[in-house]
């Protein structure tokens, strides 16, 4: 069965060094209305390391030791990411209006 797409894709990705936020998860759900009855296939898939951080820091020291220009994780991809963020937030109507953003 190949995804389609009424498929549904829920994902917990959120993962710190701690796992303080909980486990990292991607689930698929398979609907097929006419034949699930209900009851539609889900695949769980569970992210237990994260190579992300330490990959980025490694990039980051050798362009320091090597002189190059920064790649990634500089202060404009902060800026970029903090900006995302603040988009998501007032994406929520109650929460905008809430904080007044």
């Amino acid at each position: 069965m190949g995804v389609k797409t009424s498929d549904l894709c829920l994902m917990k990705l959120i993962l710190s060094g701690t796992k303080s936020y909980g486990a990292e998860t991607m689930t698929v759900t398979y609907a097929d209305p006419d034949n699930d009855n209900g009851s539609p296939r889900e695949q769980t898939t569970r992210y237990n390391q994260d190579f992300s951080w330490q990959v980025e820091i490694d990039s980051f020291v050798q362009d320091i030791i090597l002189n190059r220009p920064i790649k990634s994780g500089c202060s404009d991809d902060a800026l970029k990411i903090m900006e995302l963020v603040y988009k998501i937030y007032q994406s929520d109507l109650e929460w905008a209006k809430k904080y007044n953003i």
